[in-house]
Formats: C-alpha cells, structure tokens, sequence
C-alpha cells in the first residue's frame, strides 16, 4: 500500500473519530435537564423597595436560578423552572415559616407546570435551597409528579450557611431507587455571584463539560 493511500486512510480515520465526538457532544446537550425551585421565581409579589442584599434571592432567578443559569450555559442543558402555588411571602422570615408549615403538614404545593418531555432526558440536575435542613416540599412535588426512574440525578443545593444538612439523604430517599445520584454541588448564598468558576470545576469532574 502506497504512503498515499495510507495518509488517505488515516485521514478518513480522524475525520470519523472527529463526527462521533461531535455526535455525542450533540446528544449530551440535549438529553440534559436543569430543573430548579428558587425563592426568587415563587414570591407571591416582589415589594417596591428591596433590600438587594438580604433579599437578593427573592428576586428571579434567585440564588438556585443563578447557579442553574451557570450549569445550562456549561453542559448546554435545557433549563426548568419549578414554579409552585401558592406562593411564598418575599419576607424571608415569613416564606421561612410558611416552609415550615408545610414540612410539618407534609403538604406538596402544586406545580404550575411539569416537564412536557420528561422520557428524552437521561440525566437531570436538580437543584433547591437548603430549607429547614432538608429539602423543600417543591422538590417532593416535582419528584412524585415525574417519572425519574433510572435516571442521572445529579443535586445542587444553595444554603446560608446550613450546607447540605439532610438534603441529599433526604432527596435519596423519594427517588427510585434505580435512580443514579452524583456528587452534589453545595453553594453558600453570598457566592453565588463569584461561583461560576466553583460550577465549572464540579462539571468537569463530573464530565459533564460541553
């Protein structure tokens, strides 16, 4: 065989190597999910005058949404809100108490919506804020009211100061139990804002970088 016909072949080689990656890099980003419940997208009514610092989650997207907003522009991932009735008081204090009577009650608020085309995604990064140590009754609705079995969860949580508490034991154990669970990614609220480079590194570890 000719020096020719050889380069001609390992060109054509490459050139293969190079479309299947392409081919599966077009598949990670659209067999991707970000799902997450904020603060900030389910206050009943944002205030005239807010105080951006203590409040700065009340406002969409909220602290979850942000780091939410890094995850899709990272894996090129679809992005879901989780938008519940009724909603929360923009008084922190207040939404507070109203998440912990819902814990007590174990009541589920209602989705506003669900995921049209749950079945074309495989994996599904999901995302909430550490609420009384655990998850938020949000999450144990969008959970029950899809169908995640044998899927990749891979959890997010924001918090001030709580870090995950009970959050990924709790969320364990409402998932199918075919359910794949990833390393969790835990961000401390007032660094939401400088945590794109803390997101970036948690998906490339994971392998989840487009």
């Amino acid at each position: 065989m000719s020096l020719k016909k050889i380069f001609l072949i390992l060109i054509l080689l490459l050139l293969c190597f190079f479309l299947m990656g392409q081919d599966v890099q077009n598949k990670r980003s659209t067999n991707i999910l970000v799902a997450y419940f904020s603060w900030g997208n389910n206050v009943a009514r944002i205030p005239e005058k807010v105080d951006t610092i203590t409040q700065a989650s009340a406002i969409a997207p909220g602290h979850t949404g942000k780091v939410a907003q890094y995850i899709a522009e990272f894996t090129g991932g679809d992005i879901f809100e989780i938008v519940v009735e009724p909603k929360y008081s923009s008084n922190y204090s207040e939404c507070l108490d109203q998440a912990a009577e819902q814990l007590r009650r174990k009541e589920r608020p209602v989705l506003v919506k669900k995921v049209a085309n749950i079945d074309r995604y495989d994996i599904i990064f999901l995302g909430f804020p550490n609420w009384w140590h655990t998850i938020p009754m949000a999450i144990h609705s969008f959970v029950e009211e899809h169908d995640l079995s044998g899927k990749t969860i891979v959890p997010f949580v924001t918090h001030g100061r709580g870090g995950l508490e009970r959050t990924i034991r709790d969320l364990k154990a409402i998932l199918s139990e075919d359910c794949r669970i990833l390393e969790p990614l835990s961000t401390y609220e007032r660094n939401v804002d400088r945590a794109k480079d803390d997101v970036e590194r948690w998906l490339r570890e994971l392998n989840f970088l487009r």
